[in-house]
Parts: C-alpha cells; sequence; structure tokens
C-alpha cells in the first residue's frame, strides 16, 4: 500500500481533532497580543540602521508652513528647521527616509546623496498619506502641521 492511500489517524476520526484545534485556537489567542500590540522597535538584522522615536511625541505646531518646493533639495538640518524631528527615521543605503506623522496624515522625506558632495544628502522625494494609508496632496499634508494633533 503507497503513503499516498493509507489513511491519516487524526482525520479518521473528527472528534480526535478537537483538542489538537483547541490547542492551537488558545496557541494563537496568547499569540495575537504580542503580534498586535507589542513595543514599536526596529527587529531584523537592519535593526543598527532604523529607530523609532520613543513613543509618539506630541508634535509642535509649526508658526509657518512650508510650500512643497521649500522641501525639495534641501539637507536634512534644513527639514528639521522647517517641520521639527521626524517621527520616524528609516536608513536604506543610499537612501535615508524621515517619517512625520500628524493628527492628520504621514509625510514621508527621501533623502539621497548628493551627486555633486555624494557625503552630504538631499531631500529628494516627498509624499505622504492620510491616516488610512490613502495618498494626501502634499500641501494638504503639510497644513496639519500647523494644527498637529500629535
Amino acid at each position: 500500500m503507497s503513503l499516498a492511500l493509507m489513511p491519516f489517524p487524526l482525520l479518521s476520526r473528527p472528534e480526535s481533532l478537537r483538542p489538537v484545534l483547541r490547542r492551537a485556537a488558545v496557541l494563537a489567542l496568547c499569540l495575537l497580543p504580542v503580534a498586535c500590540g507589542g513595543p514599536q522597535t526596529a527587529q531584523g538584522p537592519d535593526q543598527q540602521n532604523a529607530y523609532i522615536m520613543p513613543g509618539v511625541p506630541h508634535r509642535a505646531p509649526i508658526k509657518v508652513v512650508p510650500k512643497e518646493e521649500e522641501l525639495k533639495s534641501r539637507p536634512p538640518a534644513t527639514i528639521s528647521s522647517l517641520l521639527g524631528e521626524p517621527t520616524y527615521i528609516r536608513r536604506e543605503q543610499p537612501a535615508e527616509v524621515w517619517q512625520f506623522v500628524t493628527g492628520r496624515c504621514v509625510l514621508d522625506i527621501t533623502f539621497y546623496p548628493d551627486r555633486t558632495a555624494p557625503e552630504n544628502r538631499l531631500s529628494s522625494w516627498i509624499e505622504s498619506r492620510d491616516m488610512s494609508g490613502r495618498r494626501m496632496a502634499v500641501p494638504d499634508c503639510l497644513k496639519s502641521f500647523a494644527a498637529s494633533a500629535i
């Protein structure tokens, strides 16, 4: 008799599956809080290249909302002076992504090495999305920095 035709002992008696399924369900429920609500820390082999600011700090409203054009081709120090410190920084060589979170949107600014001076980084890509992940116009997101809820 081939192995494919041999009946699997647990499948021949469905009532014998109950304890196995019960244990699997309990294990899944025990692991759910760890998977969903664990601490926000960088994980994995690239841990030294990414970090999350402790908690999501209250973002102080900015007085002057910059135009999108004012954020393009700028070094990180200029972006910090205009928008404050990012909520999250992710480094993926050669890029560095700064993420700003307000109560209304998420703004990503990506820095790449400057072509003329590779040791310096300049903002090269700017995009934003609302809190549900849908694309949002960058100027609309920048307006939320003036009355930031986070």
